[in-house]
């Protein structure tokens, strides 16, 4: 019986991008911080990652179901109870992601002041996108530059 190929993220034929965009989208990063520690509901998931649209949220758990990550138990129950919560497998992908987490909550600031420093030096081109950084949480925008000869 022959080996199944080695996965290789770098190739775009191989079927382990398809894995690499679930597990690397923002939603999918954040769900399963959201459930590293315990089984949550769904209302809870929605909650917990503010911004994220029911439709998204959906797509996203079914995705990580489907691909081993999340397990759906449904309680046989009026009115119908649903959580989510991580297989094995998703339980060790958790773990790094959380590593990551942790790394980004810790260098956050550290990222900001960079980011700050770096805009300072360009100078704007017409019509150029750039990202204003705010000094508050969710402050940053997106203006654009036109300018007029």
């Amino acid at each position: 019986m022959p080996k199944p190929p080695r996965a290789d993220l770098f190739d775009p034929k191989c079927s382990s991008r398809a894995f690499l965009e679930l597990v690397a989208s923002k939603w999918s990063m954040l769900l399963l911080c959201a459930l590293h520690d315990s089984k949550t509901r769904t209302g809870r998931l929605k909650r917990k990652l503010q911004g994220i649209s029911q439709k998204m949220l959906t797509q996203t758990l079914r995705e990580m179901q489907q691909n081993g990550i999340v397990k759906r138990i449904s309680y046989p129950e009026v009115p119908p109870r649903v959580e989510y919560e991580l297989t094995e497998l998703g339980h060790s992908l958790a773990e790094l992601v959380v590593k990551m987490e942790q790394w980004i909550a810790k260098h956050h600031l550290i990222i900001l002041k960079a980011r700050k420093e770096r805009l300072r030096t360009i100078k704007p081109d017409k019509g150029r996108l750039f990202l204003k950084i705010g000094a508050e949480p969710g402050a940053d925008q997106i203006t654009s530059h036109n300018h007029q000869s």
